[in-house]
């Protein structure tokens, strides 16, 4: 007998959890992976209308309170380097 395929790890990010068409996207195609496939990661800005769908929209949520609009493309790098680091594992 084959051992269960290991799930292939996906990570959704957005900078906010407010009430929006990026966010309603981004949180419905994280609702709909097939989670027999795939292990789904949500991370964002946990502040927000839409915080607790964030968080229920993956198996995993990461909170990161230091994304905001507009982006901040180096800070946002320094801060995602280590949640990648960790994610990747």
């Amino acid at each position: 007998m084959n051992p269960p395929a290991k799930k292939i790890k996906v990570l959704h990010l957005i900078t906010l959890s407010v009430v929006g068409g990026s966010q309603d996207n981004t949180f419905s195609t994280a609702e709909l992976h097939d989670r027999s496939r795939y292990e789904v990661h949500v991370a964002c800005n946990p502040d927000g209308h839409w915080a607790a769908r964030a968080r229920a929209a993956g198996e995993v949520f990461h909170s990161l309170p230091t994304l905001a609009t507009p982006i901040r493309p180096l800070a946002d790098l320094q801060h995602l380097g280590g949640f990648l680091a960790v994610a990747g594992h």
